[in-house]
């Protein structure tokens, strides 16, 4: 995601006039990010690395009088150094270094993207436990009340659960399979579809220009038809991860309300998020799309005229693009099947321990659970979860 881009741009404090000098940089980096199909909401800084060690070190007299004044001007024009502020000169140093921006942005952006997802997973896992603990107090509650209830059946939940989480890993390896299958057809297309275009481009320069002068072909249009697929791929890989892990979360509340006969009311078990789908950062690798020096020259000259020979032209181009597409197809796809796998498995394994401890301390026997439960507080013990539940329900997303 371009939001999550940051690019730095070092050593401002050789810059004579930072106040018209930067924002023409700016606009040159932005500009360059256009035309490269780059990520169009980069957040861009500016920082000097010399000012930011010279205020480490304390050497407040290494930057000159007159540098620190015009990055002071730059800094107030920005809105990053208010004027009015009482700053040392080692704490204007430090402002002016840019790093408190650097790293702000970089916490702004853990905390909506990794440091977010944590959260939200800590707390529906929280939310299950806490649930858990209703459906544990329910059962006590009945079973304090009416002792004359016959024993819960409690022999079929290892069936329950290995029914429960072999249907749930099939029907993720099923859906991740028609995922994949799909990515690879686009990813096929796609490289072909450039492929031809090279090729004739290739051709359509021979015939114009001849050997004498350099061809050269801009990849521009392979990296958007790769980013393309590779994005389907994503928002597929996640409405799948998602289905199962929803589908899942029913299941095991179904089975709550069947062995334990939990109330509907308040009472539900949360599917995680689903992992987040990584960048592919490999799409900004250098493809070199020319052929330069006389070999490719005496190549064709050797072959009776290069139109015979168009297949060959695009084995080359082919074999210089195709590491990027079997890295898609192959490290990448497995990468976000990987996560989807083990964010259900873990869901899997939570859920299993939760109900086998219900399993173990619910049984018949209200006196075995005053460990986990008091009976002579059970009111104060569900208000105490209610607001537990109203808290987390808050955290997560």
């Amino acid at each position: 995601k371009s939001r999550e881009v940051i690019i730095v741009v070092n050593r401002i404090d050789e810059l004579s006039d930072p106040v018209n000098q930067i924002p023409e940089i700016r606009d040159s980096i932005r500009q360059t990010l256009t035309e490269h199909d780059g990520p169009s909401e980069a957040q861009i800084l500016f920082s000097s690395a010399f000012c930011g060690n010279a205020a480490l070190m304390n050497r407040i007299d290494v930057l000159e009088e007159k540098t620190r004044q015009a990055l002071s001007d730059w800094a107030e024009a920005e809105g990053t150094l208010d004027p009015e502020a009482a700053l040392t000169p080692v704490e204007l140093l430090w402002e002016l270094s840019g790093l408190p921006q650097i790293y702000a942005a970089i916490s702004e952006r853990i905390a909506e993207g990794n440091g977010q997802e944590m959260l939200n997973r800590v707390a529906k896992a929280a939310m299950n436990l806490a649930n858990g603990l209703n459906a544990q107090q329910q059962v006590i509650s009945r079973r304090e009340s009416d002792a004359d209830q016959p024993p819960l059946e409690l022999g079929g939940l290892p069936q329950e659960l290995a029914k429960i989480e072999s249907d749930a890993v099939a029907a993720m390896e099923a859906g991740f399979e028609g995922v994949i299958e799909d990515f690879n057809k686009r990813l096929d297309r796609s490289h072909r579809s450039f492929l031809e275009r090279a090729t004739g481009s290739l051709l359509q320069h021979l015939d114009q220009h001849g050997a004498e002068v350099v061809w050269e072909y801009d990849p521009t249009g392979l990296r958007i038809l790769l980013r393309t697929a590779y994005q389907v791929f994503g928002r597929n890989a996640q409405k799948v991860t998602n289905q199962v892990l929803v589908k899942t979360a029913e299941d095991y509340a179904a089975l709550y309300h069947r062995l334990f006969e939990v109330s509907d009311q308040g009472f539900g078990i949360e599917a995680p998020t689903p992992p987040r789908i990584p960048s592919p950062v490999l799409l900004g690798q250098a493809i070199a799309l020319d052929m330069k020096g006389t070999w490719w020259s005496r190549w064709w000259h050797k072959r009776r005229g290069f139109r015979n020979f168009a297949t060959e032209f695009a084995d080359v181009i082919k074999a210089e693009t195709d590491p990027i597409v079997d890295a898609l197809r192959g490290s990448h796809a497995e990468a976000v099947r990987d996560g989807a796998m083990q964010s259900l498995q873990e869901f899997l394994d939570e859920q299993r321990g939760i109900l086998s401890r219900i399993a173990d301390e619910a049984q018949a026997r209200p006196d075995g659970v005053g460990t986990l439960l008091d009976e002579n507080s059970a009111a104060s013990k569900r208000a105490q979860l209610e607001q537990t539940m109203a808290t987390l329900t808050e955290f997560a997303a």
